[in-house]
């Protein structure tokens, strides 16, 4: 009997509304374009600075780095 009761009751309401999750969604989109900018300033200095190829850190350093982390 609870099981059929608490089936009935799936539905559950939303935490955000529609338009604050649209807001959040590009507040984000715009932050995380900023960090990339930096990340790819960053990896193309550290490129010319190592005398390693853009394509050796962004493929094989990077996701290295990032799991270490």
């Amino acid at each position: 009997m609870e099981d059929d009761e608490a089936g009935e009751n799936d539905s559950e309401e939303a935490v955000i509304g529609f338009s604050s999750g649209l807001a959040w969604l590009v507040i984000m989109t715009v932050f995380i374009a900023i960090l990339s900018e930096y990340v790819v300033d960053t990896i193309e200095d550290a490129s010319d600075s190592w005398g390693l190829s853009v394509s050796f850190l962004s493929i094989i350093m990077l996701p290295i780095v990032g799991n270490a982390a």
